[in-house]
């Protein structure tokens, strides 16, 4: 038995796969999911074949219960979402085959209309009306194995042959060198590859998606040339750019005895419009504004379409929100902190819900991290509401991570963006050649008080701002008994090690200008943290006693990544406080891996430093 390796370097699995195609005589293909492109690479060699099957994964549902399955989390939900998809109902399968045909509709839309792409594209047609091209579509698993099954004219050569590996049916899978695949041949390996293709081809035996695809090249501009006359172009335009102002799909419902603000009432039918529209919106208005009020009065008109909402928020708001949905007449909604994501994964019904509304939803703007990654999968196929007032904090890609929570496909969505590529529009908006607000007036609804002053005759009191005013005052009165001279003198003793890591630097690991930045960093720091402690002081006992405890939470942070060989600094120590506010405890804090290297500083001192601040 011959076995050959294809690592698309030495040899190209195109030009295998073409060499097979000359001399075969029937084709079956078992991929993840297809391109046209794929297709379009390998058009003239399939062209001369009597029949060719292909069975496709589902695009659709490609990142669901499997992938958290491949992670080893969660395994009651990953269960039960196998079940139900070896069990798919039909309105599931249906759903299934219409997203899959909008998937092709869209490809088909956004093709460069050369001769060359129109010539094949109705070659295609073709092939499906003659039934030489027969496709179906694999909608219980995910399809992760990839096979090519060639059966030869001339059987002197033995039956045919298979190559089985990581390629799917697509321009990348053929050429790009991550690929691996293997030629399997012999008439017998040649008999159990067939065996097992033919049985999951029969398990799809309902899901025939041949005819949707000549109906979406029917339905495409391909052939209905004519039809796209200037004015009606002109009508595509004006109805694109004025579509956001017809409210009427949603429709006033009693919110009980709460009454919004006209403002908010327009927050609210706008963001509707944009969920229904693009899967996700932003609630981004400047604190003050009742963001919270806002998604309460979403979700109670989403409840009233049926569906059932989970809101995860920081442990500190989880109070508010519950009191707010309650005044709302929501008792279908759950509210989970930001902190303990794992209890929605142990909870089937909880992952089933239609809706996702995230506050403060910034903390999740990494996609290293597995807290992300855990919210992505809690956001698989959900419409998804982000409520906070800073929605991008260090750079535009914030943003970006963000919307894919609800955008899993980067040219498959709605957005009025070019280039339509997701991800290379933000390359683009990076590199100041596009306009990051073309996509922010789409799906971020944000608004400030000098905007609803302006526009708005109803608007809530907003406490005027005057200028600051001296007050004398004895702080002795306010601490008597020399409790403030005591408190002074305890702070004044503090190292602030965590804060002055300049000061624990090995001075050979950086360049003149990184110990002159680090160390002059280290020593505004220390002095900003003393102030910060006297004014919390001078504010009340109350407030000092709030940030001596989570100045605590922040050096145990810090204490757990320095035992992990790992020094907290710039976005990393942001993304460890952003999980602490989140309501992570300090044992189950995920540590980046984009830290200093612990052995560039004097790192004995520096935890003697800080467990001698932490336990002062």
């Amino acid at each position: 038995m011959q076995s050959d390796i294809i690592d698309n370097l030495n040899i190209k699995f195109v030009d295998e796969i073409k060499k097979k195609l000359k001399v075969g005589k029937v084709a079956k293909f078992a991929v993840g999911w297809f391109f046209l492109n794929g297709l379009k690479e390998i058009k003239n060699e399939l062209d001369e074949l009597e029949k060719i099957y292909i069975l496709a994964g589902a695009k659709t549902n490609k990142e669901t219960a499997e992938v958290m399955l491949l992670s080893k989390k969660y395994e009651r939900a990953v269960e039960h979402e196998i079940n139900f998809k070896r069990n798919i109902p039909p309105a599931s399968l249906q759903k299934i085959l219409a997203d899959e045909y909008q998937f092709l509709l869209d490809r088909i839309s956004k093709i460069d209309p050369s001769k060359e792409n129109v010539d094949f594209i109705l070659w295609f047609l073709k092939k499906l009306k003659e039934k030489k091209i027969e496709i179906r579509v694999y909608p219980k698993e995910t399809l992760h194995a990839k096979l090519y099954l060639i059966e030869y004219k001339d059987k002197n050569h033995g039956l045919g042959v298979g190559f089985v590996g990581s390629s799917n049916l697509s321009m990348s899978g053929f050429n790009l060198n991550t690929e691996l695949n293997v030629a399997v041949y012999g008439d017998e390996n040649f008999k159990k590859l067939e065996k097992w293709f033919d049985r999951l081809w029969d398990e799809s035996k309902n899901a025939n998606f041949t005819p949707l695809a000549e109906k979406a090249i029917e339905k495409s501009w391909i052939l209905n040339k004519n039809e796209a006359t200037p004015f009606r172009v002109y009508l595509r335009i004006l109805h694109e750019i004025f579509n956001y102002a017809d409210f009427s799909d949603i429709e006033k419902i009693d919110y009980g005895e709460v009454k919004l603000y006209d403002y908010q009432l327009d927050a609210v039918r706008d963001a509707y419009k944009r969920l229904n529209l693009h899967g996700g919106v932003f609630l981004a208005d400047v604190p003050g504004l009742g963001k919270t009020y806002m998604g309460a009065a979403l979700l109670a008109h989403l409840q009233e379409d049926g569906m059932k909402s989970l809101i995860i928020c920081p442990p500190k708001l989880k109070p508010q929100w519950e009191e707010v949905l309650s005044e709302f007449g929501i008792f279908t909604a759950k509210v989970i902190s930001s902190g303990k994501l794992d209890e929605v994964f142990q909870n089937e019904k909880l992952l089933k819900r239609e809706v996702v509304l995230i506050d403060e939803a910034h903390h999740f703007r990494n996609p290293q991290t597995n807290r992300y990654k855990d919210m992505e999968l809690i956001c698989e196929g959900k419409k998804v509401i982000l409520v906070g007032a800073t929605p991008q904090n260090l750079s535009v890609w914030d943003l970006y991570h963000q919307i894919k929570l609800f955008t899993k496909s980067e040219v498959n969505h709605k957005f009025r963006i070019y280039p339509v590529i997701l991800k290379e529009y933000f390359k683009a908006v990076e590199e100041r050649r596009a306009n990051i607000d073309y996509i922010i007036n789409e799906i971020v609804i944000r608004r400030t008080r000098s905007d609803i002053k302006e526009n708005y005759s109803q608007k809530p009191d907003f406490p005027v701002r005057i200028g600051p005013k001296r007050i004398d005052y004895s702080i002795d009165k306010v601490y008597p008994g020399g409790i403030y001279n005591r408190l002074n003198q305890l702070i004044d003793k503090l190292n602030f090690a965590r804060y002055d890591l300049g000061s624990y630097i090995k001075e050979e690991k950086f360049t003149p200008e990184e110990r002159q930045r680090i160390k002059q960093a280290g020593k505004n720091l220390r002095k900003i943290m003393r102030m910060i402690l006297f004014r919390r002081l001078e504010s009340s006992i109350a407030a000092l006693k709030d940030s001596a405890f989570w100045m605590l939470n922040t050096h145990n942070a810090f204490l757990k990544a320095l035992n992990e060989g790992k020094v907290l600094a710039g976005e990393a120590a942001d993304d460890v406080v952003d999980q602490l506010k989140s309501g992570v405890d300090v044992e189950d804090l995920e540590i980046p891996q984009e830290t200093y290297d612990i052995s560039f500083f004097n790192s004995p001192l520096l935890k003697e430093k800080i467990e001698k601040d932490k336990n002062f």
